[in-house]
This record gives C-alpha cells, sequence and structure tokens, in this order.
C-alpha cells in the first residue's frame, strides 16, 4: 500500500480507503485527531486491545473525515504485528548497513525525524522495549501501543509515508528479532503493560539442527523444566492428524495448521493442555513442515514461522474440525429447539434449529464463553446459501437469542465470535 498516487491515478487515497485496507491485513486501526498523536476526545480506543473493529465501525470514523489520522494498534491484536521505531535518521542508518536484505523487504515508514519497520514476530516477542540512548527508538510489540500510519500527518505537519512499499503479500515474519538488530539485548527498559521496569532482557540460543533460532527469556525465575514426552497413544494421534492436514496445494499452510490444531486440542487426550505446554508436539510439527515443503509455494516459510502459527491456532481454537462439528450438529438436530427460538420462529424451522446448534457449541466451548460459528458453515449444515445463513445469524443476535463478541474482516476467513444467550 502505497499513500503517493501512480501516474495513472493522480487521485490519492480517502483516509477511509486507506483504514479499510489496514484493516483487512488484519491490522486493529483507529482514528486519530487532526495535529495530533491522540485518538479524538471521548474515543474509547482502548477496547481495540483485544478486538478488531468492524468495517461497519471504520466507516462510521472515517467516512467524509480526511482530517484524521490512522492508527494501528500492535501485537497481538494485529495479529502479532510489530514496530521498530528508529527516532533518527542516523540510528536507521546503522542498522540498515548492517541488515541491508531485511531493510530492504521490511515495510518501512519515514516519519518526521526517523523510520518505523513493520514486522511480525512470535508471542514470546510481542513486548514493549524502550532504548537507551533515546535516538535508538522504541521496540513496539504489545497491544499497549499504537503506531501512526501512512497518510497520517505529524503533529508539525510532517506527512507519514512508505519509504519501502507495504505489499499485498502477507507482512514478514522475523523469528530471531536479536540476530536481525530490532531488539537491543541490553541497557533497555522493558514495559509491556506500562510499568515494569529492567524486568526482563532477551537471550537468543544457538540454532537448532533445522536452522531455527530458539528464544528465551532470561529472568530471575528458575529455567523452564524440559517438555514432557507424549505417550504412544498420543503419539499415534499427533502422527494421523499430521497425514490428514497436509496441504495439498500452495496457499493452504496456515490453514491445514488450523485444521492440525483443531484436530488435536479437542481429543480426549490431549484435551485442556494450554499453548504454554505443547513444545512435546515441536518434534512432530518439524516432520509436518517438512512433509508439507513440496507442496506450497516456492517461498516456503521457515519452521520457526509455521511452529509460530501453530500455537497461536492452539490458543484460538474454540471449536473441534470437520466431523465434530457434524456430530454437535446431530446432537442439536436431535434435541428439542431452545423454548425461545420455538416461540418467534416456530418448531422444526431452521432459525429454530440454528438457535439449538449454538447452544450446543456453546456447551462444547472448552469452557470459553465464545462460540465460531461462519456463515459459510451454518449454510453448508442447513443447506441454504452463506447469504441465507448471514441472515439467519442476523435475525437470532436481533432478538437477543446470540450476540456477536468480536467479528472480523472478510479477508481474513476468520469465524465471527458469538456468545449464546438463551436459556
Amino acid at each position: 500500500m502505497n499513500s503517493t498516487p501512480s501516474p495513472r491515478n493522480k487521485i490519492p487515497p480517502s483516509i477511509l480507503d486507506c483504514a479499510l485496507e489496514y484493516q483487512q491485513r488484519g491490522w486493529a486501526v483507529i482514528p486519530i485527531a487532526a495535529g495530533a498523536k491522540k485518538p479524538p476526545k471521548k474515543f474509547q480506543w482502548r477496547q481495540f486491545q483485544k478486538r478488531q473493529p468492524t468495517e461497519h465501525e471504520i466507516r462510521e470514523w472515517f467516512a467524509d473525515r480526511d482530517d484524521l489520522g490512522i492508527a494501528v494498534i500492535l501485537g497481538k491484536v494485529s495479529g502479532g504485528l510489530v514496530c521498530r521505531d528508529f527516532d533518527s535518521k542516523e540510528s536507521y542508518t546503522r542498522w540498515k548497513r548492517s541488515h541491508r536484505d531485511l531493510a530492504l523487504r521490511l515495510p518501512t515508514v519515514k516519519t518526521k525525524g526517523g523510520f518505523h519497520v513493520y514486522f511480525r514476530a512470535a508471542p514470546e516477542n510481542l513486548v514493549f522495549q524502550d532504548f537507551r540512548p533515546v535516538e535508538d527508538g522504541e521496540y513496539r510489540g504489545d497491544s499497549a501501543h499504537y503506531c501512526l500510519l501512512p497518510p497520517s500527518s505529524h503533529p508539525d505537519g510532517v506527512g507519514y509515508e512508505w519509504a519501502v512499499i507495504l505489499s499485498e503479500d502477507d507482512l514478514p515474519f522475523i523469528g530471531d528479532v536479536m540476530a536481525a538488530g530490532l531488539f537491543l539485548g541490553s541497557d533497555v527498559t522493558q514495559n509491556a503493560q506500562g510499568s515494569h521496569k529492567n524486568a526482563q532482557v532477551m537471550s537468543w540460543g544457538l540454532q537448532g539442527g533445522d536452522g531455527t533460532a530458539t528464544a528465551a527469556r532470561v529472568s530471575s525465575s528458575a529455567p523452564r523444566p524440559p517438555a514432557r514426552k507424549l505417550t504412544s497413544g498420543e503419539r499415534a494421534i499427533v502422527e494421523e492428524a499430521i497425514m490428514r492436514t497436509l496441504p495439498t496445494k500452495p496457499g493452504e499452510r496456515r490453514k491445514r495448521l488450523f485444521e492440525l490444531a483443531r484436530r488435536l486440542k479437542f481429543t480426549a487426550e490431549l484435551a485442556g493442555t494450554p499453548a504454554t505446554e505443547i513444545d512435546c508436539m515441536k518434534p512432530y510439527l518439524q516432520h509436518w513442515w517438512k512433509l508439507a515443503k513440496p507442496h506450497t509455494s516456492g517461498g516456503h516459510p521457515h519452521f520457526h514461522e509455521s511452529w509460530h502459527d501453530f500455537k497461536f491456532a492452539w490458543e484460538e481454537a474454540r471449536t473441534p474440525f470437520g466431523a465434530a462439528m457434524q456430530a454437535i450438529f446431530e446432537k442439536a438436530s436431535s434435541r428439542q429447539a431452545p423454548q425461545m427460538a420455538i416461540e418467534k420462529y416456530g418448531e422444526g424451522s431452521l432459525k429454530a434449529l440454528l438457535a439449538s446448534l449454538c447452544r450446543e457449541l456453546q456447551l462444547c466451548c472448552n469452557g470459553s464463553d465464545r462460540l465460531y460459528l461462519a456463515s459459510r458453515t451454518v449454510g453448508h449444515l442447513l443447506g441454504v446459501s452463506s447469504t441465507h445463513a448471514w441472515r439467519f445469524l442476523n435475525t437470532l443476535e436481533k432478538d437477543k437469542i446470540i450476540e456477536v463478541v468480536e467479528s472480523h474482516p472478510r479477508a481474513s476467513r476468520l469465524a465471527t465470535e458469538y456468545r449464546y444467550l438463551g436459556d
């Protein structure tokens, strides 16, 4: 994305166009007051530290408001987005000299006095670091911070612009942020939520046999215990799931990893295992990665990125995969629909059946108060189009049988998160 108009199109994109384009990348964007670095007064931006705004909200904020600026909230809410803020041109130039390939590849914004370099990082690297000397800038990777994006303007009137273009491809993933020169290992202040100073400094281990860099945090706590070993029964389950989820064509890697996480997370043997304790599966994921390599596109991502995507999928997965969803639907079909749905829509109606499905999904959500449901899935189960399914879900929402907890941009292909409100 480039805020500079092309020769063929002399009209630059509006603030609304830019905000929607950023949102379609899965970024949590918010409005910034004209001539400032803060959101407009009374704008409650902190709610978007945990959820992305909807397209409707973005249109409400930015329509016919080219006086506003745009900012993106960093960290997990924006898919692991990190901004390395070089406060001066000199500090950026020093980094660029020693990391020229990265400097040419990572999307970079020119600010008033320095540069913002953007990339994705692993969950353990989504922290905030304030460097010393001040000219070295900051490492911003947590959702307590945001950065202004082009075509916003600095309070002094200088416009933010892309120095290295933000392409349509996925944002590059950096596994070893220290080796990339983006994180400094000494004389730093960590402030992940705004208060802890000198809490931790990252230390980086030797590369593994597959070329991945292993990361660990150095702190006063005791060393982490070694990962437990899978039992023979668990190994059989993991190995079968791996063979069932290998990609068959380019573009399927992330989808298949999410399917793998859903197949494993809800088995009786592995149910309840938090993402922080799945290192025992790492050797098996390496095997999946090697088997998947011939079936992905030419730029097969490094193993560290696939491992990060699998851990993220494990954290986010709320419902079992495929056959389990069909079993849940069959169970919902065999039970009487919620009474309030019968009264509103009639017994045996598709909307009443959908209400019953939502009730069953809520019961199967592994202790979470959220259920994940996409209109395309509903359409497949009910035998209607995804448009009709979306209308059914919208009706249940208006009738207070379900409520939307969090929606996602259409381009993200993520299911909407609901909460069942019925009996």
